[in-house]
């Protein structure tokens, strides 16, 4: 969310009310930064940490470009990983966790075709795999 234009990021609202928000994710860009896209986070059941969609630098090769990417916020180390970065012709458009921490499903993004993925986190390591090819299928929830 943001707070205002010049405080944007993601921010955690303490269960037991109050108006001071924690920000958990600063919006940043260059290397190390990211651009907290709008959609929503999907919590792990423990309450461990989230999975969000955010804007991050790549480098690929000689070149450095910015993606849609899937990311991982683990709430102990108050930090972000990348978990599935996009090839350079596609972005991630939203993503949800599987209750039981299973998998990840996510909305891929390339030439105006949006299909269904999922990562097996149950294998090592862990397997990305396409489950719609209708060009339609996006917004994926449990």
């Amino acid at each position: 969310m943001c707070a205002n234009a010049a405080d944007a990021g993601i921010f955690l609202y303490l269960s037991g009310g109050g108006s001071d928000p924690v920000k958990l994710v600063n919006r940043g860009f260059g290397p190390g930064g990211v651009a907290p896209s709008l959609e929503k986070a999907s919590w792990l059941a423990d309450g461990s940490g989230f999975i969000f969609v955010g804007t991050i630098e790549v480098t690929r090769g000689a070149d450095t470009d910015t993606t849609n990417a899937v990311l991982y916020y683990d709430m102990q180390k108050g930090s972000f990983t990348e978990v599935v970065i996009p090839d350079a012709d596609a972005s991630v458009r939203n993503a949800a966790v599987a209750p039981n921490g299973d998998g990840i499903v996510y909305c891929l993004a390339h030439d105006d075709v949006y299909d269904l993925h999922v990562l097996d986190l149950t294998v090592d390591p862990p397997q990305d795999s396409p489950i719609t090819d209708d060009g339609i299928s996006c917004s994926p929830s449990f």
